[in-house]
């Protein structure tokens, strides 16, 4: 018999209105991922309650503008007013309410999750380079200055009571919708972090399970999206949410796989590490070892870089495109990015030019899609109404003499250059030569 869970005074304070008017749910989660951070302290995870009924609330709010906020007319202030009235603002009762709470000691605590090399399998620390997850957990890795090691934990699970005013139970089931499909909790959840799985609804006795099935995941995909988007798409401006055309903004790939979320989210990660790095592998031998060095990045930026640090001192003294391409197309993948040229003694910062914009929050989100069955289905969503071409006062190279500025939007002949060369270095290349570069990584993972 399951623990019953004990009401909030918010909860309580809603027993005197019709029960008709009372929605209430429980709802019961397990993380497919590891979670990364999510409690006071930034980065680490909170042994007492490591998923935190306020940051739930702030991934709501921000959900319910990504698929609510175009019913507006691109109002903002309109949107605002209606987010307030909903969810509560400092003036506002709020008209939802949630508890936490955890089936037992272990589903709170989890366990640390160990990462492995993605070589020869032994046992590494998570944000190590050579780890299977690695390049979207560089902000872990562990310096000499670091006290302790950073850790990550896997194993969490949870139930949740909602408790609202039926009136809104479009808007509510609209954000829990995209919350649990594309969202998570803790920090780099776009990355795939924290990714939740909702395997089980309560609601006036009756139970149900909310996860697609692997045959019907496209299907159903398309049919709930465009319930939730319902009645409004014109969003205000600069707010992330999910676009008209779910074909323009989702790709689904690893569809299928069984047992393990975690090698279906490393298998995103992979495919978005093969898709930034167009380098030549080469095999180097020296002495009695051989082993591979990556040669000369295809994607514009590190020569941009190099031409304007030393002109005339070029490690690589030919461009590899005439006329030069001065782009840094990368960036539409989130700023900022640290370039390091190694053994060049040059580091730069690509970053937005204002200090209040200096940093741009990825549009692309990855990460494993739980389904009925025990399988699991990889999704990259990246969200309409955030680009970097839309940065205040645009982008600029930190560190490099004069902080030039610089853009990311390549024009088709640049693209069409870009996926040339990459081609000369693998001919199975997936980059098709589209300036759009999210768009372009979509359509890789479609291959």
């Amino acid at each position: 018999m399951r623990k019953p869970i004990e009401l909030t005074e918010e909860m309580k304070a809603l027993k005197p209105r019709e029960q008709s008017d009372i929605i209430t749910q429980t709802r019961h989660y397990r993380l497919i991922t590891p979670l990364f951070g999510g409690g006071v302290e930034p980065g680490v995870v909170d042994e007492i309650t490591p998923v935190r009924g306020t940051a739930v609330r702030g991934h709501l709010r921000f959900w319910w503008r990504a698929t609510r906020g175009g019913h507006f007319h691109g109002d903002l202030a309109q949107m605002k007013a209606k987010e307030d009235e909903i969810w509560g603002s400092s003036s506002t009762e709020s008209k939802f309410f949630l508890a936490i709470a955890y089936p037992d000691r272990a589903s709170r605590k989890g366990k640390p999750f160990q990462d492995t090399h993605k070589r020869d399998g032994r046992s590494v620390s998570i944000g190590d380079p050579a780890s299977r997850t690695g390049y979207v957990a560089f902000s872990l890795r562990q310096t000499a200055n670091d006290a302790v090691e950073n850790e990550v934990i896997e194993n969490i699970a949870f139930t949740m009571t909602v408790t609202f005013v039926a009136t809104y139970r479009q808007d509510v089931e609209a954000a829990l919708w995209a919350w649990e499909t594309f969202g998570g909790i803790g920090a780099r959840t776009r990355r795939g972090f924290g990714a939740l799985e909702c395997f089980l609804v309560e609601e006036d006795g009756q139970e149900s399970d909310p996860r697609y099935t692997i045959t019907n995941l496209k299907e159903k995909l398309q049919s709930d999206w465009a319930t939730h988007l319902a009645g409004g798409n014109e969003f205000p401006e600069h707010v992330p949410h999910l676009g008209a055309e779910i074909d323009k903004h989702i790709a689904i790939t690893h569809a299928g796989g069984s047992g393990d979320g975690v090698n279906v989210w490393i298998g995103l990660i992979e495919k978005l590490q093969a898709f930034r790095h167009k380098r030549p592998q080469n095999r180097v031998t020296e002495g009695n070892r051989t082993f591979i060095r990556p040669g000369r990045n295809r994607w514009p930026e590190p020569d941009v870089i190099r031409d304007k640090v030393e002109p005339r001192k070029r490690k690589y003294p030919d461009a590899i495109y005439t006329p030069p391409i001065d782009k840094a197309p990368r960036a539409a993948f989130g700023l900022p990015i640290i370039f390091e040229l190694r053994n060049e003694g040059i580091t730069a910062t690509l970053k937005g030019a204002d200090k209040n914009h200096d940093r741009f929050a990825s549009p692309l989100i990855l990460r494993p899609l739980a389904c009925q069955n025990n399988q699991y289905a990889g999704i990259a969503l990246t969200l309409a109404g955030s680009t970097v071409n839309d940065i205040p006062g645009g982008m600029i190279l930190d560190g490099v003499r004069g902080n030039p500025p610089v853009s990311a939007q390549l024009t088709p002949n640049e693209a069409e250059q870009i996926a040339a060369e990459a081609k000369k270095i693998n001919p199975n290349d997936n980059y098709n030569g589209d300036p759009d570069i999210l768009q372009a990584f979509l359509a890789a993972l479609k291959e």
